[in-house]
């Protein structure tokens, strides 16, 4: 999980802060779908 979170914090980092909105929007969705799956 750290792995994982460790190169896109950095990422966040580099951009600004309505491109740092849009990637975390994207990134949550993206865990409440594995979650999703993860349940089923």
């Amino acid at each position: 999980m750290r792995v994982i979170l460790l190169p896109f914090f950095l990422l966040l980092h580099k951009s600004g802060s309505k491109e740092i909105d849009r990637i975390l929007d994207s990134y949550k969705s993206y865990f409440q779908i594995r979650m999703r799956y993860r349940t089923l």
